[in-house]
């Protein structure tokens, strides 16, 4: 998808007051808050961000079971370090406890499938 920032409105992206743009997309525009250059760095940078975990990825001896919800939110490291030589790594960990569903598949040789089905 391509969209075209108006150019005179560019310079001001740098600037530490809320800014608004003019963004055209297929011949249509729309007035939009430009996020500043401090504030896109400050969220790149490498910190604990909450992020949607799939269960199974968790427990990947669990294929017999089927988990609801499928995927739970956990915090995880995520951003950029700025030099490829380094990269984002939890300083800590500790365990989470969440409470979800699971049901149990009736497995043969061939396939597996919910009870009763």
């Amino acid at each position: 998808v391509l969209f075209h920032v108006c150019a005179a409105n560019l310079h001001t992206m740098t600037q530490r007051s809320p800014v608004t743009s003019i963004i055209t997309h297929a011949g249509s525009s729309a007035l939009v808050a430009v996020m500043l250059f401090q504030e896109v760095w400050k969220r790149s940078l490498c910190r604990p961000m909450e992020r949607l975990v799939d269960v199974e990825q968790e427990y990947p001896g669990g294929v017999e079971h089927i988990f609801s919800p499928a995927c739970v939110p956990l915090w995880r490291c995520s951003g950029c370090c700025g030099d490829d030589s380094l990269e984002c790594h939890p300083t800590l960990e500790r365990n989470t406890t969440l409470q979800v569903w699971s049901d149990n598949l009736v497995c043969d040789k061939d396939s597996c499938s919910p009870p009763g089905k």
